[in-house]
């Protein structure tokens, strides 16, 4: 994220007079927005280390080099960081941002809800105040009621925050919470809230200046989420009463004159019919700000620049025009609980066209670690109307090629929100996506699977090949397909199967799987992509291949492969092991889980693939460990039934 953060400010200096230099640490030296800006000041810290964007005194160090008058934070990092205002203000440099008084009062969210409470601004019912443990949790939690929300009190982007359906699961989603919290933030503390089941996630756009005036800029539907992390967002918000939206958008404009607020800011509330209740306010630049600046054709960089300069906002017009639908490229894989999937970038060519618009901070040859966001790219399209703009989205989306090497992207689940039935329907709520996994995107979910498992076996083929130097070519002119060929063992979607692969030569092979034979050519490209010619089709595919399986785009759909079902537990992402939960010896379940990584602030849990006894803990707390790499060894139940029978 702070790639395509440093990008999008770079453009708005476009036209402005301002010269704009940017701060880097070690793993972006190779990153875009360093060589396209006016000027580069190093970060001293170790390569791969998010550490020197959060040094106070290395970043303010390196502004003095840089000799800047002004900061601009984007929406991360020190974006909300109080401190940081002050001592950039101190420094007698404008923070492009509200004050640290500000983002006090409204940055904590405890602080926000009774503020709006103050305001009568009206709230979600919670517990009043800062919760101290899990213990202290259980009366708030039976006067509030099931299913209730644990909430981070600090941060944003979804994280310190868990569902809580039952008493009995409220002590472990607690501490869960609170540890994600403390590793994202800094800060442990947590608050109770009711669940508003059904709601969907409005946000209005706010801009207010010194002179106390407070602009709605309008409205935005952050309902399509998982896991409270956004992934697409549309402008203005789709099938709401006009006159709701005016109650939300006075709400948020008494809210920042309450504050005494300037600068730009979202208000963020849930609305369950025609009921609202306030959720928090964001004190910086949201992500989601270009469908704001799609549909009134302002540039909020630009505007935040203009407030810093003292101008009055009194006489700007703000008028809407048209749709605009954003869909946040991540580095994640869906078919994998949506874990975080960095890695290479091999191949990126974003298709631009009429109305859209991609920001982003990469380039082939960018690398997505780890410790940082896995935002790639935010793809915007605009239309006349909301299918236009959807249409358009899924488009751009197909046509994205994006390969991350080692990694993946959710880009397939996003074309498959966007082309299921509910999504067009409009009016999708928060819990929409949790709820339902795949199976809400099961009416466009793997169209081609057949022809995705026939290329998925001439690539694990082609790669078995290679790795054991095998010269394998079969004359199947006087052979029986069903007595000769390779085996391939491949799992797709909890199933495995073993296919015959035969290469004919000249590209040529034949696939056998359950005494069906398919006769096709599979031409290599350049490097991640090939075309799959059938007698009657042609298809383009997109792969990567990893130490665990095989990610596969056919089409524009996303398919993913296992080289074989073992017993081997392995990493999904590159990641820290933050525990492990089971001893040698120890019978597991299908689906047990095993222990917990983190990777990119999230906490991840990581599962038995199969039932047995464990043989063998290869991870320890506090280990660094690589995409693939063994954490546990189970022995199938079977075999561990034969020798410790």
């Amino acid at each position: 994220m702070r790639c395509v953060r440093a990008v999008r400010a770079l453009r708005a200096r476009e036209g402005s007079g301002l010269r704009a230099i940017v701060l880097y640490a070690d793993v972006d030296r190779d990153a875009p927005f360093v060589r396209h800006a006016d000027g580069a000041v190093r970060l001293p810290a170790p390569a791969g280390e998010v550490r020197a964007y959060l040094d106070h005194d290395q970043v303010i160090a390196a502004l003095r080099r840089a000799g800047a008058d002004a900061v601009w934070p984007g929406w991360g990092f020190v974006a909300e960081d109080p401190v940081f205002a002050d001592r950039v203000a101190a420094e007698g440099m404008r923070f492009l941002g509200p004050s640290g008084d500000a983002m006090r009062a409204l940055g904590d969210k405890i602080a926000a809800k009774q503020l709006a409470e103050r305001a009568g601004v009206p709230v979600t019912p919670w517990s009043g105040g800062v919760v101290d443990d899990e213990t202290a949790a259980l009366p708030f939690a039976e006067r509030l009621g099931y299913p209730l929300v644990v909430k981070a009190a600090a941060g944003g982007g979804g994280r310190g925050i868990r569902v809580v359906e039952n008493a009995a699961a409220l002590p472990a989603a607690f501490r869960s919470a609170a540890t994600e919290a403390r590793a994202a933030f800094g800060d442990g503390r947590l608050f109770l809230e009711r669940n508003v089941s059904g709601a969907r996630h409005i946000e209005v756009q706010i801009a207010a200046d010194v002179y106390g005036h407070v602009l709605a800029l309008g409205a935005r539907d952050c309902s399509v989420q998982r896991r409270h992390q956004k992934l697409i967002e549309e402008a203005p918000p789709q099938g709401l009463d006009p006159a709701l939206l005016a109650r939300l958008a006075a709400a948020a404009v008494r809210l920042g004159r309450e504050v005494g607020y300037v600068g730009l800011g979202t208000v963020e509330f849930l609305v369950a019919g025609t009921d609202a209740h306030f959720l928090e306010m964001n004190p910086r630049l949201q992500v989601e700000h270009g469908i704001t600046e799609a549909i009134t054709g302002l540039d909020l960089v630009q505007l935040q620049i203009r407030i810093s300069r003292g101008e009055n906002l009194a006489d700007l017009e703000v008028c809407e025009r048209g749709v605009a639908i954003e869909a946040r490229v991540c580095a994640e894989d869906p078919d994998a609980a949506f874990v975080p999937a960095p890695g290479r970038i091999a191949r990126f060519d974003p298709a631009l066209g009429p109305g859209i618009r991609v920001d982003t901070g990469i380039a082939a040859g960018s690398v997505v670690p780890a410790a940082f966001d896995s935002l790639v790219a935010k793809v915007i399209a605009t239309g006349a109307t909301r299918e236009e703009a959807r249409s358009r989205l899924v488009y751009a989306l197909r046509d994205l090629d994006l390969v991350i090497e080692g990694g993946a992207s959710n880009t397939g689940f996003l074309i498959d929100v966007l082309g299921s039935a509910e999504f067009r329907r409009g009016g999708i709520d928060t819990g929409w996506v949790d709820r339902h996994g795949r199976d809400a995107t099961a009416e466009a979910d793997h169209p081609n699977a057949s022809d995705a498992l026939v290329g998925a076996a001439i690539l694990a083929y082609q790669r078995r090949r290679r790795d054991a130097r095998l010269n394998f070519f079969a004359d199947t002119t006087n052979v029986s397909p069903a007595s000769v060929g390779q085996e391939v063992d491949l799992s797709f979607g909890g199933v495995g199967y073993r296919l015959q692969v035969f290469a004919l030569g000249s590209w040529r092979y034949r696939v056998c799987l359950d005494g069906r034979a398919v006769t096709v050519t599979l031409r290599e490209g350049d490097r991640h992509l090939a075309r799959l010619e059938f007698a009657d089709r042609t298809r383009r595919v997109v792969y990567d291949a990893t130490e665990v399986g095989l990610r596969l785009e056919l089409d524009g759909h996303p398919y993913r492969f296992g080289w074989e079902t073992t017993g081997h537990v392995r990493a999904a992402t590159p990641a820290m092991v933050i525990g492990v939960q089971v001893a040698p010896g120890e019978r597991v379940t299908a689906g047990q889980v095993l222990g917990f990584l983190e990777a990119m602030k999230v906490e991840i849990a990581f599962s038995a693939p199969i039932a047995g006894v464990v043989t063998e803990i290869r991870a320890t707390k506090g280990q660094l460990v690589a995409a693939g790499d063994v954490l546990v060894v189970i022995e199938p139940e079977t075999k561990a039934r034969q020798a410790h029978g």
